[in-house]
């Protein structure tokens, strides 16, 4: 856990440094650094609640209820950080946003044709 943490601080930092190199911020180049800087953050601060409830099994393990009752909910926990991190991305980076310009059109064919005959008589 301690190399995850130390990583993505790392990526933090060089995101940061390269914001402030940069010369020519377009829009789409600020709101990608600020997708991978909010997803950098929220990894950061799921491995740092990780760490809190660990700290806390260890430190608490048999003597307190509230411990044993927050340790069933941890795996939950844990698949949630993998789902709000992706979506947190998803969401964020401006390659999933659909531009104004496009239109979606919808062509609706039918391979089948009825032929309708009138009886006479």
């Amino acid at each position: 856990m301690t190399v995850s943490v130390t990583a993505n601080i790392v990526l933090f930092c060089k995101v940061v440094k390269a914001k402030s190199n940069l010369v020519n911020r377009s829009k789409v180049s600020y709101k990608a650094e600020l997708s991978i800087t909010i997803t950098t953050l929220s990894i950061i601060a799921s491995y740092f609640i990780n760490g809190i409830f660990l700290a806390f099994y260890i430190s608490f393990a048999g003597t307190n209820q509230f411990v044993a009752y927050s340790e069933v909910v941890r795996p939950f926990g844990n698949d949630l950080q993998t789902c709000v991190t992706t979506w947190i991305f998803y969401l964020t980076h401006p390659v999933f946003k659909k531009t104004s310009s496009e239109v979606e059109v919808i062509v609706s064919t039918s391979s089948q044709r009825r032929s309708s005959r009138r009886a006479t008589n």
